[in-house]
């Protein structure tokens, strides 16, 4: 399973363990994908989550 597929079951796992989700949640690029920000943004978990071309942007300049 790849990075972007198990970030949601690993958050919902976070939600049995602890009762709630967290506050905030900073991850890398691994975890980018459209399906993970709008759950983050359905379940209004601020985040700093790295896009996956965010290096490719950044050689540019």
């Amino acid at each position: 399973m790849t990075d972007t597929r198990c970030f949601q079951p690993h958050m919902e796992k976070s939600r049995q363990i602890f009762g709630k989700l967290p506050q905030t949640v900073i991850a890398d690029a691994g975890y980018s994908s459209e399906e993970n920000y709008a759950y983050l943004e359905k379940e209004k978990i601020q985040s700093v989550v790295k896009y996956g071309s965010y290096h490719k942007e950044k050689s540019r300049a």
